[in-house]
């Protein structure tokens, strides 16, 4: 069985919905995978479950702040070799160049982004799964649950 930690360093609710995401596609694809979602804070418990996944999914928002994040969990992800991609939450409509340029320089993989969308917030309140209500975060959480299948990155 292979696991996927899916952590960030803001608030819970974007990492919980990529985490629900993720387990709704494993089970519907068939996939054994552990998906451990992770904490906002960098504490004993989070290094553990790091040691132990196949991938850590790094959930961030474009801009500075997310490249922070990146920069911070990865730096600890790594040097336990831990596997990383990186996930964009909320993402602007234009590519955030600079982000993706910090991932090239860092060797990680970017796994894609979920747009902002006033209807995913208004589905997500109301408890609903992403990848059950949009066929293209459906996709994107196929191409994660790949990824940490994948033996090398």
């Amino acid at each position: 069985m292979s696991s996927i930690l899916v952590t960030g360093l803001k608030g819970g609710v974007g990492r919980t919905t990529v985490a629900e995401a993720l387990r709704f596609v494993a089970d519907k694809e068939g996939f054994v995978v552990d998906v451990l979602d992770g904490h906002a804070r960098l504490n004993c418990d989070l290094r553990k479950k790091a040691a132990g996944a196949d991938l850590a999914l790094i959930v961030v928002e474009a801009g500075v702040f997310g490249q922070l994040d990146i920069g911070f969990l990865a730096a600890e992800m790594l040097k336990d070799n831990t596997r990383c991609a990186v996930l964009v939450n909320k993402a602007r409509e234009e590519a955030d160049l600079s982000l993706l340029d910090l991932l090239k320089e860092l060797n990680i993989p970017y796994a894609g982004s979920i747009p902002f969308n006033r209807y995913f917030a208004y589905e997500l309140s109301e408890g609903k799964v992403l990848s059950e209500e949009d066929q293209k975060t459906y996709k994107l959480m196929q191409d994660v649950l790949a990824l940490a299948a994948a033996t090398e990155v």
